[in-house]
């Protein structure tokens, strides 16, 4: 026997938001030994948290509920590579995604300034460049030709907005500030286009530079951009980005236009996980009030179920019982007197005092008092003549493999990540 009561759905609830979170993490795939990460509470947890989250090394389409999914993978037999964008749903109408025909690895979303209330359009540009010594000997797939096409793309893109810059660059620039010392139109003509560079020092945890460091600083000076990596709060120090058994680099950045600066809340290098050896970025801006809706999670949407019992015939007579009974009978009248009241309005007494709205309210909580006392009433009963039901254990993991000694093994890992992400220089922790 079921108790019943009625579920109601919970309405669309209209919040305005003040910031835009921007995740940028290259994930290394979308699977692993414990399954798809895209089915990990863990991870799952770790996105949800953004509005925006600009991924790399896909290699192949992703999704998760609450987003709207942009991919572009690589073609061919051979899945490497690979970018995307997730977007939140309540978000997706003040964007426009802007594809390219070219068979490398970036992605670019315009941010309409009419929806977000910006003063221009912003476009965020999520990019992934290949290692030197990738696999791959096609020219097309080489990080040296994306970062060029990149830089063509964001000098393009300049002129119709601001410019949000992130990704795995594989590039490695030291404390190189990304500007130009003593940059001034004070003793040369300029172009009235072009305003020179505050210029303010970078640091660094990671003191090598590369080939593509070099064209990764060209892209930034010639779009004169601003890296944040080093230089904002949440990462005053630089922090290495990536953290591979052969030593730690930073190679992972967010840069954004000078006109964007002042709107930064931060942009901090988040902890080491088990689920990939880059470290996810987190970016947050300012932004003016906007006014959306959202739908709450299906689990959230209704009235926890009712209780469930087991009705047999051998309790028929124990509750006939109960209900003849003077408690239950006192409160059956009570229940009647309670409902002879809301039936005959016209029997109370005029109170010239009450306002249309007071008395509505009135009747409503008077409503909710009959509805609750009968509700308590039955299952009273019920908790008396049946017996009820056993909950189902939910199973920790669907993974037959997934034992004891798997989830030591993982809790291990955890400590060592995060001992790693403390100390990501010490010899000791790489040869034990």
């Amino acid at each position: 026997m079921t108790v019943q009561h009625k579920k109601q759905k919970k309405q669309r609830i209209s919040t305005t938001k003040r910031n835009l979170k921007f995740l940028s993490w290259n994930i290394q795939a979308p699977s692993t030994l414990e399954g798809h990460k895209f089915d990990i509470r863990c991870f799952q947890n770790t996105i949800n948290k953004h509005d925006f989250v600009c991924l790399q090394e896909i290699r192949e389409e992703v999704h998760l509920a609450g987003y709207r999914s942009f991919c572009n993978t690589r073609q061919g037999n051979k899945k490497a590579g690979g970018v995307g964008i997730l977007i939140r749903n309540e978000l997706i109408d003040g964007i426009d995604i802007i594809q390219n025909s070219d068979n490398l690895d970036y992605l670019v979303c315009k941010l309409k300034k009419s929806f977000f209330r910006f003063d221009y359009d912003i476009f965020l540009i999520n990019v992934y460049a290949r290692p030197h010594n990738t696999s791959s000997a096609s020219k097309d797939l080489c990080g040296k030709e994306t970062l060029k096409k990149v830089e063509e793309v964001t000098n393009d893109l300049q002129g119709k907005g601001k410019i949000i810059l992130c990704g795995d660059f594989n590039a490695r620039i030291a404390e190189n500030s990304g500007m130009i010392n003593h940059d001034t139109d004070e003793y040369i003509y300029l172009p009235d286009d072009y305003t020179p560079d505050d210029f303010s020092p970078r640091c660094s945890q990671d003191k090598t530079s590369n080939t593509y460091g070099t064209l990764f600083l060209n892209l930034i000076l010639n779009n004169q951009l601003t890296i944040l990596n080093g230089r904002t709060l949440g990462d005053f120090t630089g922090q290495f980005t990536s953290i591979q058994k052969q030593g730690c680099s930073v190679i992972d950045y967010f840069a954004i236009s000078k006109e964007l600066t002042s709107s930064i809340n931060h942009m901090k290098v988040c902890d080491f996980t088990e689920y990939s050896d880059h470290k996810p970025l987190d970016l947050e801006i300012q932004c003016t009030n906007i006014d959306i809706e959202t739908r709450k999670p299906l689990d959230e949407c209704y009235d926890p179920a009712p209780k469930r019992y087991i009705f047999n015939e051998d309790n028929v007579n124990n509750f006939a019982e109960a209900q003849s009974s003077q408690h239950s009978l006192d409160i059956l009248r009570t229940l009647t007197d309670n409902l002879t009241n809301l039936t005959h309005p016209n029997d109370r007494p005029i109170s010239n005092s009450n306002t249309d709205s007071h008395t509505n309210s009135q009747l409503n909580t008077e409503i909710r008092q009959v509805n609750d006392l009968f509700t308590k009433h039955l299952q009273g009963l019920a908790n008396d003549c049946f017996k009820k039901t056993k909950k189902k254990k939910k199973n920790q993991s669907n993974n037959p493999w997934f034992n004891w000694q798997a989830r030591l093994a993982k809790r291990e890992l955890g400590k060592a990540t995060r001992a790693t992400s403390k100390f990501p220089n010490s010899s000791f922790l790489r040869d034990n």
